[in-house]
């Protein structure tokens, strides 16, 4: 599991992107959110994606923001 920490002004639409090492676009979150300090856990969905992560946050349809996590899959869970 991964963490992404960001703090935004006031209320607003924010759109996450995580990009696996290769670029590609593996989720997207799209929240409107409160003002002031956020934090987003995130999971890979599979091991296959890796464990290093691109993230970039978008704010009123701009870039404000980008890093990089390392997250895993939680192998703790237990099957359905």
């Amino acid at each position: 599991m991964g963490e992404i920490k960001f703090y935004l002004e006031k209320p607003t639409a924010v759109k996450i992107r995580i990009r696996n090492q290769y670029g590609r676009v593996v989720e997207i979150i799209d929240r409107e959110l409160p003002g002031g300090e956020h934090s987003v856990l995130w999971t890979p969905k599979s091991a296959s994606l890796g464990n290093v992560f691109r993230y970039e946050i978008e704010v009123e349809g701009r870039e404000t923001e980008s890093g990089i996590m390392t997250a895993r899959v939680n192998t703790n869970e237990k099957p359905n």
